[in-house]
């Protein structure tokens, strides 16, 4: 599955559906396991947990997240969604397809998931020889 999945994100990299199929099926264990006891030390990750609360662009007000208190959920993530522009701005990196593939490889190398690895070698590996 990480296979054909990576393999149709790198010819489609449109078919958001695989890309997220790779970042499922290659995010192993440990790391999982690390980012799920950290959200249970915490009050607002531990109710998202026991929640688990559908999630889309349609039941996101973005603004309204902006104004919430600085450590909320809420800013938080808001602020999170706006840090791959930024990891874009510090890396002085286009948003092309060289400027995603090193952005992938910093967030991978930051964050440690797999997916970001795999999508900047995947990626790379679509850049071809120039």
């Amino acid at each position: 599955m990480a296979a054909g999945s990576a393999a149709t994100a790198i010819t489609d990299p449109r078919r958001g559906d695989m890309v997220a199929a790779m970042g499922e099926v290659t995010a192993i264990t440990p790391i999982l396991t690390k980012i799920r006891d950290r959200m249970m030390k915490d009050v607002e990750g531990k109710k998202l947990l026991e929640l688990k609360p559908r999630i889309s662009e349609s039941t996101i007000n973005r603004d309204k997240l902006r104004t919430m208190e600085r450590g909320t959920f809420g800013r938080e993530y808001v602020r999170y969604r706006e840090t791959h522009d930024f990891t874009h701005t510090i890396l002085k990196m286009k948003p092309n397809m060289i400027g995603e593939v090193t952005v992938k490889f910093f967030e991978g190398i930051q964050l440690g998931l797999p997916m970001c690895v795999s999508a900047g070698i995947f990626g790379a590996a679509r850049l071809g020889p120039k």
